[in-house]
């Protein structure tokens, strides 16, 4: 089983709004959050240059989308396709970044939504809490 990254591409953008809607919608309800189409597609697009398909053995389990600096990686969006979650991708795909950011001396920093569970799968990875909006949980390690 091999991770592989693909450069997201427009043909993609359907694929991409039905798993940020699987993945996303009960965690923004649970805030009070409700949004359209319209802004579910704006978020695909912000920073879409930076969005990877995450493949294994040539099927499609989910959307990475990260900025590199100098100084850190910032992972803007780790979406896992709910019929793939559980079975220890995200995780992969964070020791990948682990692994990458320690070798060049750089940490990596995300946000998750405070009614995301997820959160307690980056505190096992050794993400901290740093900051938090009303929304958010700001988090580096």
């Amino acid at each position: 089983m091999k991770l592989k990254l693909e450069k997201a591409r427009e043909k993609d953008l359907g694929y991409l709004l039905r798993l940020r809607k699987s993945t996303m919608l009960k965690h923004l309800k649970d805030m009070g959050i409700e949004l359209t189409d319209e802004k579910h597609r704006a978020s695909i697009l912000r920073d879409f240059e930076h969005a990877h398909l995450l493949r294994i053995d040539d099927r499609t389990i989910g959307l990475l989308k990260y900025v590199e600096t100098d100084k850190f990686i910032d992972i803007k969006q780790l979406q896992i396709d709910p019929s793939e979650q559980g079975k220890g991708f995200g995780k992969l795909v964070l020791e990948y970044f682990i692994r990458s950011v320690e070798k060049d001396h750089k940490f990596l920093k995300l946000k998750v939504l405070k009614k995301n569970p997820a959160k307690r799968l980056y505190e096992r990875m050794g993400f901290q809490t740093y900051d938090e909006d009303v929304y958010e949980y700001f988090m580096r390690r």
